[in-house]
């Protein structure tokens, strides 16, 4: 290679941009609008259902004397 090529992929030190440093509550400002704070309520109304029943179904399940490897499968054909 020549040293004409190698100069031209090189960025000079004019071309480099450097962006200023966010503190952690501008970073945290983000969630703070209200549409984050809508998609973070309809995330956890959309899993806690699901938490809730396959708890109550395992335990239920436990307690009928059902083994552990078949609550596990059952909860796998659930989530399927």
């Amino acid at each position: 290679m020549t040293e004409s090529s190698q100069t031209s992929r090189n960025p000079s030190s004019a071309d480099v941009v450097i962006k200023p440093k966010r503190s952690w509550s501008q970073a945290f400002k983000v969630y703070a609008q209200p549409t984050s704070l809508r998609m973070l309520a309809l995330g956890f109304s959309a899993g806690l259902p699901l938490l809730l029943v396959l708890g109550t179904l395992s335990f239920r399940l436990r307690e009928a004397g059902i083994d552990r490897t078949t609550i596990g499968y059952l909860s796998w054909v659930g989530l399927a």
